[in-house]
C-alpha cells in the first residue's frame, strides 16, 4: 500500500487556523480602538465553542475526579443552561464562565501528576511507536510468530 501524503490537508489546517486567529486579531483591535463593545462582536459560534469546550473539559475532569463539580463550585445544569442560552447570555454570566474556566486551568496545574497527561506530541510518539513495525491484516491481540 501506498503512503498517504497529508501535506495538503496540513496545509489547509494551517490556512484555516491563521484565518480564526486573523479574525479574533481583528475583533480586538476593534474593541481596543472603541469601536465595538465587548460581547457584540464575537461570533455566536465562537461563543458555542468556548462552551462546548468547557462542558468537555469538565466532563474530563469529572472522569478523574467526582468532587470536581463541588471543588469548583459549578452546577452541571448551570454549564446545561449557558449553552442553550448562548446568544442571549448576559456580561454578568460572561464574567461567571471566565472564572470557572480559570479555576479550572488552576486545578489542572496544582494536579497535574494525578491527571494523565494530554499533550499531542506524547499521543503521535506513541502511536509511531506503535506503529512502526505493524503488520497488515495481523489482530493485535495474536502473539507474534517468532
Amino acid at each position: 500500500m501506498a503512503k498517504t501524503n497529508y501535506k495538503k490537508v496540513e496545509e489547509a489546517l494551517k490556512e484555516g487556523m491563521s484565518q480564526m486567529t486573523m479574525a479574533q486579531f481583528r475583533i480586538l483591535a476593534d474593541q481596543a480602538s472603541g469601536k465595538s463593545q465587548v460581547g457584540d462582536e464575537v461570533p455566536l459560534k465562537l461563543k458555542r465553542q468556548l462552551l462546548t469546550t468547557l462542558k468537555i473539559e469538565l466532563h474530563w475532569l469529572y472522569q478523574h475526579d467526582q468532587t470536581i463539580y463541588k471543588k469548583l463550585e459549578v452546577k452541571k445544569s448551570e454549564i446545561e443552561n449557558y449553552i442553550t442560552q448562548v446568544s442571549d447570555l448576559p456580561q454578568t454570566d460572561w464574567t461567571r464562565i471566565k472564572e470557572i474556566k480559570e479555576k479550572i486551568e488552576t486545578y489542572k496545574k496544582e494536579h497535574h501528576e494525578i491527571l494523565p497527561s494530554t499533550s499531542d506530541e506524547t499521543l503521535v510518539e506513541e502511536q509511531i511507536l506503535k506503529h512502526k513495525n505493524k503488520r497488515h491484516n495481523v489482530n493485535d491481540k495474536w502473539l507474534p510468530l517468532d
